[in-house]
């Protein structure tokens, strides 16, 4: 069954509710007995149909991997993790503090990008570890950072300020350290985040990574590889940490947003400019509107609210 539903899955094949219905009752008595794989196979495929097999499946699958704990590849863990997650919605307390305890054992074995499936899954569940666990499990990301790649390093970084989760400094220097040999690597929407989660947490970022950033974003912007919606993120993340990016890169992030009808708006409110951003574009050198979207003008507002 695990290996049928598993191609399935993949093929993004959704089995009609007669075969869904002879699938549940048949794998349920079965899952706890089956082979790790299978049963990580089926329970990916699942989530892939996202589903609702019953209350009886679902716990019958939770027992399942908490009898295969030990027995699962790590490499399978973060997938079963995420995959319960997506069917159950909600875990019981004891069953997940069961499975974070394996997590840390196996945590120097697995991958970055596991670690973050995992974080992910637990930020969905809007579940936080123990502290004393969760940063256990952090400690052993921290050696992974160096060969990390772009998309990795936001990813993990966005994982754990999901979680308000704020490493230790040495850690955000080696994922600093591993991000400025690699900026030019970054894309608009993984520079924005990174920003992002250094405002969630009111920590400034060191001022050589800053620059860098500034230097890839204002090449972006120029070239149209900003969206409006990641410049609107980085410029509320910027007003936030109350860091004043050159008038250039102002400038062009204002450009993206076609912010003509913004600044006019903050400016007939009385709202006045600060200094410590730097210059803003004014509204007769700001260009019109090029659809930034409602809710990339919403955080464009909270920005300019913020840094004034």
């Amino acid at each position: 069954l695990g290996f049928v539903a598993h191609a399935l899955g993949r093929q993004g094949y959704v089995p009609d509710e007669y075969w869904l219905s002879y699938f549940a009752s048949h794998s349920a008595p079965t899952l706890s007995r089956m082979r790790p794989r299978e049963l990580s196979n089926i329970l990916w495929a699942v989530a892939q149909w996202q589903v609702d097999l019953g209350a009886e499946w679902r716990e019958a699958a939770c027992n399942a991997v908490i009898t295969n704990l030990h027995a699962l590849p790590t490499a399978c863990l973060a997938s079963v993790l995420r995959s319960l997650q997506i069917i159950c919605r909600s875990l019981p307390l004891t069953w997940l503090a069961t499975m974070v305890a394996r997590l840390v054992e196996v945590a120097p074995h697995m991958t970055l990008k596991q670690d973050c499936e995992v974080l992910a899954a637990f930020a969905s569940l809007t579940y936080m570890p123990e502290q004393s666990s969760m940063a256990a499990y952090v400690a052993c990301m921290q050696p992974k950072l160096a060969t990390a790649s772009p998309s990795e390093l936001a990813i993990a970084l966005k994982a754990l300020a999901r979680l308000h989760f704020l490493p230790t400094r040495d850690w955000l220097n080696d994922w600093v350290t591993t991000a400025c040999r690699q900026v030019r690597g970054f894309q608009a929407e993984e520079t924005a985040n990174a920003l992002a989660c250094f405002a969630t947490w009111k920590v400034k970022p060191p001022r050589d990574f800053t620059q860098d950033l500034f230097e890839l974003t204002a090449a972006q912007a120029r070239q149209g590889a900003f969206p409006p919606y990641f410049a609107a993120r980085m410029l509320c993340a910027l007003a936030t940490l109350r860091l004043a990016p050159p008038r250039q890169v102002l400038g062009q992030l204002l450009q993206v947003l076609g912010s003509e009808s913004l600044v006019v708006q903050n400016e007939q409110a009385g709202v006045k400019h600060s200094s410590k951003m730097g210059s803003v574009v004014r509204p007769e050198t700001a260009v019109s509107p090029r659809g930034g979207g409602s809710g990339s003008d919403r955080l464009m507002a909270a920005a300019l609210a913020n840094a004034f």
